[in-house]
């Protein structure tokens, strides 16, 4: 029931979203890319997702095409990690928090949290330190592990947040005891063998670099003459290293939906409605592309009527089904 009313939320959030930014940005990718960041950014959570999208329609303005999911990045950064208490998201992080350094036994629950932040997930188990993290909504299950709700809670909760929730609990800890005067004649013995071994590496490094050297002394005579042959030849261009800038990770479902959309975009471009009804039928509801493809249809609709209307037909004729999203186009471009 309560994961539910949490979709229910998102849906509702992200529904509002596309009805307050789908007028103001041209592109039609933008938005389904900028979902596609929030997402990645608040892991589904509905209340970080609600945030992240008010912050995007403050910013409507300045969203450029090729650039919609940077301005998440930036939104993040600069309006929320850099001053997270001042900022949209401080009253629930703050919930947070407080949840944490109000548990009794705080150091015990800030050791399980650190391990969660270090090792990505820990198994679940009904112990009160879990349920604890898990009501906070800072910690969720998944198949039997715990983990961080979302990158932007690991992001503001991290190590630095949880070394000042509690000093020293980051730092590793050091066991000293006193030493008997053999042990500290073996241990002076052995602290001289580092020292030594060093010292010989350094004058094998050194020595090589010598030979190296006069190598290098000898050849450059030789190698003269053939320079001065081949410098009337155009030198061959110096690499330049250009680092990739290589597009997130998509899961495959999100690939192949993208694909339905791009497909039935370029069918109706080319007056093939028929097709383009195959393509965006095939959108599943909960898909981010399936509002977008709503949306087209909804524009193409008032130039189009008739040509998209039997499309509709013929598809749920062809495939003995209905086909929501072209029938909701339809009855929005009416309203």
């Amino acid at each position: 029931m309560l994961e539910e009313k949490s979709s229910d939320q998102l849906s509702l959030a992200l529904s509002k979203f596309w009805e307050e930014l789908f007028p103001k940005v041209q592109d039609s990718y933008a938005i389904p890319k900028i979902i596609e960041r929030i997402k990645a950014w608040s892991g589904d959570q509905p209340a970080v997702t609600e945030i992240l999208c008010n912050y995007v329609c403050r910013y409507a303005s300045q969203i450029e095409a090729g650039d919609a999911a940077g301005i998440v990045d930036r939104i993040v950064f600069r309006d929320i990690l850099k001053d997270w208490r001042n900022s949209l998201a401080a009253s629930h992080l703050n919930r947070i928090e407080t949840a944490i350094r109000d548990y009794e036994k705080r150091d015990v629950l800030l050791l399980l949290y650190m391990q969660i932040l270090q090792r990505g997930s820990v198994p679940a188990e009904k112990n009160p330190e879990q349920e604890v993290l898990l009501s906070s909504g800072l910690v969720t299950e998944e198949r039997g592990r715990l983990k961080i709700t979302n990158r932007l809670y690991a992001k503001v909760f991290d190590l630095a947040w949880v070394e000042k929730q509690l000093p020293g609990i980051t730092r590793p800890v050091t066991i000293v005891k006193s030493q008997s005067k053999s042990d500290r004649k073996l241990s002076l013995t052995s602290a001289l063998y580092p020292k030594i071994a060093i010292a010989a590496c350094f004058l094998a490094v050194a020595g090589a670099a010598l030979t190296a050297h006069l190598r290098a002394a000898n050849t450059q005579a030789a190698l003269a003459t053939q320079d001065e042959v081949t410098s009337s030849e155009p030198a061959a261009p110096t690499p330049t290293f250009v680092p990739s800038s290589s597009p997130p990770v998509v899961a495959s479902d999100e690939a192949a939906e993208r694909a339905l959309f791009d497909r039935g975009v370029e069918h109706a471009t080319n007056g093939r409605w028929l097709p383009m009804a195959r393509e965006f039928c095939s959108l599943p509801k909960k898909s981010t592309y399936y509002m977008p493809a709503q949306k087209q249809i909804e524009k193409w609709v008032e130039l189009y009527h008739d040509d998209i209307e039997i499309a509709r037909d013929t598809y749920t004729q062809e495939q003995d089904r209905s086909c929501a999203i072209m029938t909701d186009g339809l009855i929005q471009a009416i309203q």
